[in-house]
């Protein structure tokens, strides 16, 4: 899925939030050096979570964390 699709989730998901082009353009420039698969996978995980529309950083950290493959808390905590 390309980079385009994954922000139009976030679009769909979070209707009620305004997200003007400008700011979909900033975010497909931010999240460029980032895998699209692992940008649509993030933005999934995320809007399960997130009640509010998550910042390009947000996204970032997911990708972070599903490269670095941490463990969850119980796992940590065994």
């Amino acid at each position: 899925m390309s980079m385009a699709a994954a922000i139009a989730i976030l679009r769909d998901a979070y209707p009620r939030q305004d997200f003007p082009d400008r700011s979909v353009a900033l975010y497909a420039h931010e999240l460029a050096d980032l895998g699209d698969d692992e940008v649509t996978a993030a933005v999934r995980r995320l809007i399960r979570r997130a009640e509010w529309l998550p910042s390009i950083a947000d996204i970032r950290r997911d990708v972070a964390e599903a490269r670095a493959q941490l463990p969850t808390p119980d796992e940590a905590w065994s």
